[in-house]
């Protein structure tokens, strides 16, 4: 307690122990920093230091609902350091993945690769493929190799051995798997751990979002065709499959001499010298996508066509079933929200639609001056970083970072106030992790938009 009390007070000093790396928990919440002591390091989170170890690796850093978790190095093996308890000594940890309080991870020693799953390991194999571990509802899901070839391991299952696994992924809310299966006689497409279609080929698999129901791009016998839980269309050159959240409509792109054609549930409903962004609204369950015809790109939404637009810079759909996009037209931007003109003027971009309301938010730029604009209000403000506005669930409040050249400070600003610096350390800090800046400066932005809100809640006293 000693030892943790003095390098307690050196860190907050500025003297003492070399810090190698710092950041925050997503919600901003918890301080994470690592320091080096002579050549060992400990990790201090909130101020409470860990004993020290011969490493700390900081690019696994990862948290959960009770804190961070991060590989530690001793007598020359790797441990899961998870709430301050250790895990069994491997010679490598590799992806950690949390949700909640669940930690899974990659670990290697003399016997192969394997997950350890809330402190459990799994079977053993010859590697894992890079970035397929993942928890998704109450499911974790991964791709091993062994000797037979590639498996799919769910929730510790190991699936059938394939030449190559391929569009695996959950639906159902976490509830439904699926992939593909490549061997030599063709492929196979496996829901829920059964082959539900053998086929020739399997070009396209996708799952629905909200309900347990899927489709498919299959060739077989020198034919192509869409499949829909009982039917089939074929269509020599469908692609870009895309399935509604309930799994009820299903779209897709044929390609035809000088067009596009768009088909919808068998029926083709427009047809474009070019078709981009194509998806189904939530809720709403209608079909939307950019298309591009001789005089410019339009959006074309349930059927109905948008505004002849020069370029369409980005388009917006929410869980709410509200649409939105920016485009440019002449020498200026619009926005169109909900079919809706919002915006006409020099400049607009980095529109969000709240998750749960009607409420939006955007950035514009007018002789000069750069504004938020909302459902509400007008903020100017310095120079906000485009990519960076987030909009609560609710659509009540926003925040984005801003630099203001005259004060040379970069600062998190939540609906229209300044609320913490931007710590460009630890943006630096998350870049040597491996985090796209964008991301992470996103990701902090989210996390003081949070922090806001609930210091609005917390009760006064």
């Amino acid at each position: 307690m000693i030892a943790r009390a003095i390098l307690t007070l050196a860190l907050a000093t500025g003297c003492g122990p070399l810090v190698v790396w710092h950041g925050r928990s997503p919600d901003r919440a918890h301080r994470a920093v690592i320091v080096d002591e002579g050549g060992r390091q400990r990790l201090v989170v909130d101020g409470e230091a860990s004993e020290p170890y011969e490493a700390v690796g900081f690019t696994h850093l990862s948290w959960t609902a009770r804190g961070a978790v991060v590989p530690v190095r001793t007598g020359g093996l790797w441990r899961m350091m998870s709430h301050g308890d250790l895990g069994p000594a491997y010679d490598a940890i590799g992806e950690i993945v949390t949700a909640g309080d669940r930690v899974a991870y990659a670990a290697q020693d003399r016997a192969g690769w394997r997950v350890v799953d809330r402190g459990v390991p799994g079977p053993v194999f010859e590697s894992l493929r890079a970035g397929s571990l993942a928890i998704d509802g109450e499911r974790l899901l991964y791709v091993a190799r062994s000797a037979g070839g590639e498996h799919v391991v769910i929730d510790g299952e190991v699936g059938p051995a394939y030449e190559r696994i391929g569009a695996l992924g959950t639906g159902a809310k976490g509830t439904l798997t699926g992939y593909v299966g490549v061997h030599g006689a063709g492929a196979d497409v496996i829901v829920d751990g059964r082959v539900v279609m053998r086929a020739g080929d399997v070009r396209e698999l996708v799952l629905a979002k909200g309900e347990p129901r899927w489709a498919a791009i299959v060739e077989g016998d020198g034919e192509r065709s869409v499949v829909h839980g009982a039917r089939t269309f074929p269509s020599r050159t469908a692609e870009q499959l895309v399935l509604s959240d309930d799994g009820t409509r299903v779209a897709w792109i044929a390609l035809a001499p000088g067009a596009a054609e768009v088909w919808l549930d068998g029926a083709r409903v427009g047809s474009h010298l070019g078709v981009e962004r194509m998806r189904f609204v939530p809720r709403t369950g209608a079909l939307i996508y950019v298309a591009r015809e001789a005089e410019g790109v339009r959006v074309v939404h349930d059927g109905a066509r948008g505004p002849r637009l020069r370029t369409v810079e980005s388009l917006v759909v929410s869980q709410a079933g509200h649409v939105g996009y920016v485009g440019t037209r002449g020498v200026g931007s619009v926005v169109v929200i909900d079919g809706a003109l919002r915006y006409r003027g020099e400049w607009a971009g980095g529109l969000v639609l709240a998750e749960r309301s009607e409420g939006f938010a955007f950035l514009v730029r007018d002789a000069g001056r750069r504004f938020v604009v909302t459902s509400e209000r007008r903020v100017e403000l310095a120079r906000p970083f485009v990519d960076t506005l987030v909009l609560a669930p609710d659509g009540a409040r926003w925040a984005v970072a801003v630099a203001d050249p005259r004060t040379r400070r970069l600062d998190v600003v939540v609906d229209g106030v300044a609320v913490a610096p931007l710590d460009v350390d630890e943006v630096s800090a998350a870049r040597l992790a491996g985090g796209d800046p964008v991301e992470v400066v996103r990701a902090i932005v989210r996390g003081e938009l949070t922090r806001a809100i609930r210091r609005s809640r917390a009760p006064a006293g």
